[in-house]
């Protein structure tokens, strides 16, 4: 339950006062939010920068969730392939959002893997890059060497993103009480389901030692694909808020020029990596929820790489039964039982404009 403390409260209006500035006023004057901003703040969005004049409604919003921080942008950033959600327009803006979050102080990584691991450094590594290959808002990856002489990956939690997640969930869940009605006529049908979706998918992806059991169930099913492959976790090493996992170095799958620098093939990629996500739906019924760029790699001898196993989805026979639709409307170009089949997969079956949705497809 979302509890009234100051800072809580301070949190809400710091929305509230986004909202108006971007032009959204309509959101806090019709909807229980005005009652946290005083008539002297609530100043029209056309009184703000004069950028703001020359966007449109959907950058705006883009810009408001960029502002509010990294919780918001990883909704946005979920809600970017729902186009059974949103409007095509808003899709394209989230798909441009970047996490952008700088690295924390190595030093502060390191004690949070020592107490982590109950144990020095250099009982476990006989090389640590202090230099994070990457960060994120959940947690930035340093390379590193066990004193087996592994090379292995290190990534580890942010110190206060636990808390700062759950702040921010609990301050979602109390945005779409004060705001749903208004949100449902933007046409968000059922807002709450989408929080509540996102919520979850958040609890998982704090608990590294779900994402080290991702690893390990989908190194079973592939172990005898030799076109693709996972990187092993060290569940031994690995905790709650550090993940230990085996190294593997490759190009994105959208580097065109190093795959044919390497003699490969985009097209047979493109086309391994379709096999591989039809196996995930139809024939396993699990599969990586967040395949961006940037988590797809590929070795110089053509084999795939899946890395982040943070979100991971779970298909019941009725939902592949949904998926062979949207592929058998494909192949036939029929738009109309793509947006069936695409309704029967959704959160909510209430698509606002099906003939609109319909013709997205066609």
């Amino acid at each position: 339950m979302f509890k009234n403390t100051i800072s809580n409260l301070t949190r809400i209006r710091q929305v509230a006062e986004v909202l108006i500035r971007y032009g959204f006023e309509d959101a806090v004057t019709s909807t229980p939010l005005r009652r946290l901003v005083s008539k002297s703040r609530r100043i029209s969005w056309q009184e703000g920068e004069q950028a703001v004049f020359e966007t449109t409604r959907w950058q705006r919003i883009r810009m408001i969730i960029e502002e509010l921080g990294p919780t918001f942008i990883k909704l946005a950033q979920a809600m970017s392939n729902r186009a059974d959600l949103l409007p095509q327009p808003l899709i394209d803006e989230f798909e441009k959002l970047q996490s952008n979050v700088p690295p924390f102080d190595v030093r502060i990584a390191k004690s949070i893997i020592e107490r982590e691991m109950g144990r020095p450094l250099g009982e476990v590594f006989s090389e640590f890059d202090d230099v994070p290959l990457g960060s994120a808002s959940i947690g930035q990856v340093h390379r590193a060497r066990l004193l087996t002489g592994e090379e292995v990956v290190v990534k580890v939690q942010r110190p206060d993103v636990q808390e700062k997640v759950r702040s921010d969930l609990a301050l979602l869940n109390e945005l779409v009480r004060l705001i749903g009605s208004f949100l449902r006529k933007q046409g968000l049908s059922n807002p709450q389901d989408v929080v509540d979706a996102f919520e979850r998918s958040m609890t998982k992806e704090l608990d590294y030692t779900s994402e080290a059991r991702s690893m390990e169930q989908f190194r079973t099913l592939y172990a005898n694909y030799e076109t693709f492959h996972i990187p092993k976790p060290y569940r031994e090493l690995s905790t709650t808020r550090v993940l230990v996992i085996e190294f593997v170095s490759g190009c994105k799958i959208t580097d065109k020029p190093q795959l044919l620098a390497w003699g490969l093939s985009p097209e047979k990629v493109a086309e391994t990596g379709m096999d591989i996500y039809l196996t995930q739906i139809f024939e396993f019924g699990i599969f990586h929820a967040d395949p961006h760029p940037g988590n797809v790699l590929v070795r110089p001898d053509g084999t795939l790489v899946l890395i982040d196993f943070g979100m991971v989805g779970k298909l019941s026979k009725q939902q592949k039964y949904a998926f062979a639709g949207v592929f058998i409307g494909m192949a036939r170009q029929d738009p109309r039982g793509m947006a069936l089949s695409f309704r029967r997969l959704a959160i909510t079956s209430d698509i606002p404009d099906m003939r609109a949705f319909e013709a997205s497809l066609g």
